[in-house]
């Protein structure tokens, strides 16, 4: 399930570019904090992609019906136009 993630992740980004990586973000590594106290004791599932212009995190906590998804998206200051784009998640996501 999560490779198929990141495949799902990197695909667009995939070309004869150096560099490539897909691995595992290192424990106290990450990019994505979640604070909440629900999903405090799940532990989660991380994966990180880097090439030569841009890195992307991918975390899933998961347990039973609950599950959160979240992407981090970081590209160098020359190749931003791709990512700067003001998505508003509050329409999307209905919050307590």
């Amino acid at each position: 399930m999560v490779m198929t993630m990141v495949i799902a992740l990197t695909a667009c980004a995939l070309s004869s570019q150096e560099n490539l990586r897909v691995d595992w973000v290192i424990p106290g590594q990450h990019q994505i904090a979640v604070t909440s106290e629900v999903f405090k004791a799940i532990q989660p599932i991380r994966v990180k992609y880097t090439d030569s212009w841009q890195t992307e995190e991918y975390v899933l906590y998961k347990d039973g019906g609950r599950q959160l998804e979240m992407i981090y998206a970081q590209a160098g200051k020359a190749f931003t136009v791709a990512l700067d784009y003001q998505m508003p998640i509050d329409a999307m996501v209905s919050t307590c």
